[in-house]
């Protein structure tokens, strides 16, 4: 039978043995308590709008700057233009006519806008190519012709897209695409014959090339072959 004087030195030896654990406890009950007193009282949680906040402020964003796609521009969406060139913007204008033609990529727009079409190359002004028949005409003169016969008497639509250091433009001039109608006058030009793409084209131009090589309009008909320049 056990004595009942050990049993308060059995309880104290217990308690040096797991005084650690026995503190622990005692801080996580307190802690415990003090919760569930700050919690007392208060309404249960709710996730439904409270009627005494304002809602939040809506914010629009702004709209978006139009912008004309690749196929428009007349370029392809990995040339250098459309990726972005430091130091540049796309500039959008509208220039009116009459338009003095310089050569068949350049002209002056109203006697103050001067223009220059990119992303094709054009015969020069003084150029002569050849026939199948190996007689020689005028070609740059027929395409400065060509061009404004697409353009003329048309308001144009033009977007600054690139440079033409080949053509030294003076500052200020509109280099990029031109559209009239609706359609990238450019392009146009290649269709007739009068043009080639430059660079990586979009696929509107090249299949413009490709019409009009089959067709044999404007230089094809000689193969393209320019021999004599004045």
């Amino acid at each position: 039978m056990t004595d009942v004087s050990t049993r308060p030195s059995r309880l104290r030896t217990w308690l040096a043995r797991h005084k650690e654990a026995v503190l622990v406890g005692s801080v996580a009950v307190a802690c415990l308590a003090a919760l569930a007193l700050a919690f007392a009282g208060h309404a249960p949680w709710s996730w439904s709008p409270r009627p005494d906040r304002a809602p939040p402020e809506r914010v629009v964003p702004p709209p978006e700057r139009p912008m004309l796609a690749p196929e428009e521009a007349g370029l392809s969406p990995l040339s250098p233009q459309m990726l972005g060139e430091p130091g540049r913007f796309r500039r959008q204008i509208t220039v009116e006519p009459p338009y003095d033609m310089i050569d068949s990529r350049r002209f002056v727009a109203n006697g103050e806008q001067y223009v220059v079409l990119t992303g094709i190359v054009t015969p020069p002004m003084d150029a002569a190519c050849e026939n199948p028949d190996r007689t020689l005409w005028p070609c740059g003169i027929f395409a400065r012709a060509t061009l404004y016969a697409l353009i003329r008497g048309e308001p144009l639509q033009c977007q600054s897209l690139g440079s033409a250091p080949d053509l030294a433009p003076p500052p200020g001039a509109m280099v990029g695409a031109c559209r009239a109608q609706g359609r990238d006058v450019a392009t146009e030009l290649v269709r007739v014959g009068f043009a080639r793409p430059v660079g990586i084209a979009p696929r509107a131009m090249l299949e413009a090339e490709a019409e009009a090589q089959a067709d044999r309009r404007g230089l094809w008909r000689g193969d393209w072959k320019i021999v004599q320049r004045r």
